[in-house]
């Protein structure tokens, strides 16, 4: 409930700057207004094609955010994709070292073994190493890490990648690409990683989960492993 509270105040401050109120001096209607706008002006767009031309025409001008505020306000709700934890069960299934989020490991065994994919058990276990993310964008950033080193383990199916993955890591090696391609002047570091468009830090992200699976002992069943 804590980080709902924070996400509608959040959402407040973005888009009533002139309205100095708090949420506690509102009247219920006007916090359900805050909350059902929330939820509308940030789902992140995944329609393509017709379908997302369709709901463009439908719903034109209805986003007030910014990617950066976006990325705060679903950290904050941590929303995920569709399928996130059972891709997660996915990465770990390939990936005997587990994987590593802050000073906590999910292991694969006998995590697998006790959890179904599709289980909620899992994805509360999932969800309880979000707990020591205190940082709304941070936890939107670790979603986007697992998002996206699911969509690499399921486009290569010869990948088993031996090592502990580390979210961290990955988070690091991104921000170390992100800052070889900036200005003098530019922010810098996780600050600055965090201000970029959706697309264009996933880009950093894709290319240094290729560069650690690469670095790393992966094993294959077929001798021209590629990765895509």
């Amino acid at each position: 409930m804590g980080w709902l509270i924070r996400a509608v105040g959040l959402y407040k401050s973005f888009v009533q700057m002139e309205n100095s109120k708090s949420l506690d001096n509102l009247p219920p209607s006007k916090v359900w207004d805050l909350l059902h706008n929330m939820l509308r002006d940030t789902v992140e767009e995944q329609s393509e094609g017709e379908e997302g031309e369709e709901r463009e025409r439908l719903l034109p001008n209805t986003r007030q955010l910014s990617d950066h505020q976006i990325k705060q306000l679903n950290g904050c709700l941590l929303r995920v994709p569709d399928n996130f934890y059972p891709s997660v069960w996915q990465i770990l299934s390939r990936c005997p070292g587990g994987i590593r989020f802050g000073h906590e490991v999910l292991t694969q065994l006998p995590t697998i073994r006790m959890h179904e994919p599709f289980e909620l058990s899992f994805y509360h276990l999932v969800e309880s190493f979000f707990a020591q993310y205190q940082d709304s964008c941070y936890r939107h950033l670790v979603i986007r890490v697992l998002t996206i080193l699911a969509i690499v383990i399921k486009r290569n199916p010869e990948i088993q990648y031996r090592q502990e993955i580390c979210i961290e890591g990955l988070i690091a090696e991104s921000v170390s690409l992100f800052e070889r391609n900036i200005s003098a002047g530019e922010d810098r570091g996780i600050q600055g990683f965090h201000r970029l468009s959706c697309r264009t830090s996933d880009s950093y992200i894709g290319r240094a989960i290729v560069n650690t699976l690469l670095c790393g002992e992966i094993g294959h069943n077929q001798t021209d492993c590629k990765i895509q």
